[in-house]
């Protein structure tokens, strides 16, 4: 049997409900660009943190279904769903290459002909 700290177990938290990452998200969004911000300066390093502990709080008080949750916490669910979209779009990419071997050169000229006569329709579909 262990001793000392490593004796100590960890109270584990519930789990994050799919309303509580949305919220999270909601709350990260517009703040996106100072998160994602690579510098490692002193001062960003302080922005980065005093914006997280702000995106705690906000988090904490609008929250009472799973309990208060800290910093580390938040950023590991950010992080893991930032990952797991990465995860997603590689795949989707991969999946995307496979079909597109398969596809001949005369395929691939009807594709874009298609493409093309309905290039207005598509645009604005994406729009909106």
């Amino acid at each position: 049997m262990a001793t000392g700290a490593s004796a100590i177990k960890r109270l584990r938290n519930k789990n994050f409900t799919e309303k509580e990452k949305e919220m999270l998200m909601e709350l990260i969004i517009p703040h996106k660009n100072v998160i994602e911000n690579i510098k490692t300066d002193s001062i960003n390093i302080k922005r980065k943190t005093q914006l997280w502990e702000y995106i705690t709080s906000q988090y904490n008080n609008n929250n009472s279904e799973t309990g208060k949750r800290t910093v580390t916490q938040l950023k590991n669910v950010y992080d893991m769903a930032k990952r797991r979209a990465k995860k997603e779009l590689s795949s989707d990419k991969v999946s995307m290459y496979k079909c597109m071997k398969d596809i001949t050169d005369e395929d691939q000229l009807v594709i874009v002909d298609l493409v093309q006569s309905y290039r207005s329709e598509i645009v604005s579909f994406i729009i909106i």
